[in-house]
């Protein structure tokens, strides 16, 4: 048994695929077609809406198509033995980069040697296919136009991301053996760290009528208000993670301030009212992390900041950690995985996937087999009995 009987989980999308959610190729698919998508505030994925509104020659649609030239300028550098092209998630990275590098400040030569690799390459494409010829008039081609529009693209990827993940789930009995693990007198506390943005864990929960904290305080009309203190004052067996944001989080505008808060109004696009009848301003789309390189440097902000301290700490009293569906993409949660493994020849790592490779991506784990086991499968095929016996046994 573990200490103290904890259990500790650090899930990824694989826990949320068998309720009917989109793989990361769905996802990405998405991007790259713009499939039923029109723009109004955000951009949304509304076939009906999408009928109705002008397509063709707008801006955004250069955008899409800048998506995909860098997307064919990339793949190579992707190309190894456990991934074949860039993922919606590396093509937020690259674009994210290339926002910053529009800063005059910006220090980063090899990047610079990339980016005018790229340029040549997406003015060429624009050039001798004529596309949007009338929308960029810009004497030296349209991708330093593109570019300075980097930020736009990545508000595009965001709203296809959380809109793909928002979705009614086709069944969430699978997620049984959280209740039987909550039941399981041998259990003292269940901690679930996921990066996944969808709220199955938390629709289930509620479902089942599992009291949980998940950081945010009471109910205060229309919104929550974080509050880590509730993780350490709390009855409540589970306590729950969202260490990549959430599609019911969102930044908003109170009195010249900016708060993060929890709000089950959303897509949250009108003021939201506190029971005193303070008015927040919210942001127009949810408050998710997107991309792989960059997910290290964005984790801003008192909310955030938080989770990842109770998840560096919350490893510290289990000497064994379970790993449902996440695809060792995010560099920061690799290292703190690492430095937990590395820290005392005690601690194990216990992996349910269905991919075989799934740690490949990051040869440190795949050089500590003797402290790392994966159990190749899919979750909705184990039992608790079998989970239990692969994480204290």
């Amino acid at each position: 048994m573990s200490k103290n009987g904890n259990l500790v989980i650090l899930a990824g999308s694989g826990l949320s695929r068998p309720a009917g959610l989109p793989s990361i190729d769905e996802i990405t698919e998405q991007v790259l077609t713009a499939k039923h998508v029109s723009k109004h505030v955000i951009y949304n994925i509304d076939e009906e809406l999408a009928k109705s509104c002008r397509q063709g020659t707008l801006p955004w649609n250069s955008y899409v198509e800048f998506i995909r030239q860098l997307k064919d300028f990339v793949d190579p550098y992707f190309q190894n033995g456990f991934q074949t092209e860039a993922s919606y998630e590396d093509l937020y990275a690259v674009i994210e980069k290339i926002h910053a590098s529009q800063d005059v400040d910006y220090q980063d030569p090899t990047f610079q040697q990339f980016k005018t690799a790229l340029r040549s390459n997406i003015n060429d494409w624009f050039k001798r296919h004529e596309y949007n010829k009338d929308v960029f008039d810009g004497p030296d081609g349209p991708a330093d136009q593109l570019f300075e529009n980097a930020f736009e693209m990545l508000d595009y990827i965001r709203d296809m991301v959380w809109q793909k993940v928002a979705v009614s789930p086709t069944s969430l009995d699978y997620f049984g053996i959280f209740n039987e693990a909550y039941t399981d007198q041998d259990i003292r506390q269940i901690d679930i760290f996921t990066v996944n943005h969808d709220t199955l864990i938390e629709q289930y929960l509620h479902q089942r009528r599992i009291m949980f904290s998940d950081g945010w305080g009471e109910e205060d009309g229309e919104i929550r208000h974080w509050d880590d203190k509730v993780y350490d004052h709390t009855d409540a067996k589970v306590r729950l993670f969202k260490l990549h944001g959430s599609i019911d989080w969102y930044i908003a505008d109170f009195e010249n301030s900016i708060e993060l808060v929890q709000s089950g109004f959303g897509p949250a696009q009108h003021t939201l009212r506190t029971d005193s009848g303070h008015a927040f301003a919210p942001d127009s789309r949810p408050m998710i992390l997107v991309g792989t390189l960059a997910k290290a440097e964005k984790y801003f902000g008192r909310t955030l900041a938080d989770i990842h301290g109770y998840f560096r700490a919350s490893k510290l009293i289990s000497d064994c950690l379970l790993v449902i569906g996440y695809g060792f993409r995010d560099e920061n949660i690799n290292n703190c995985l690492f430095q937990w493994l590395a820290s005392s020849p005690a601690k194990r790592l216990r992996i349910i996937d269905e991919n075989r490779s799934v740690f490949a991506r990051d040869i440190r784990f795949a050089k500590n087999m003797s402290k790392v086991e994966l159990k190749e499968g899919k979750i909705e095929d184990f039992t608790w009995k079998e989970i239990k016996a692969i994480v204290f046994e």
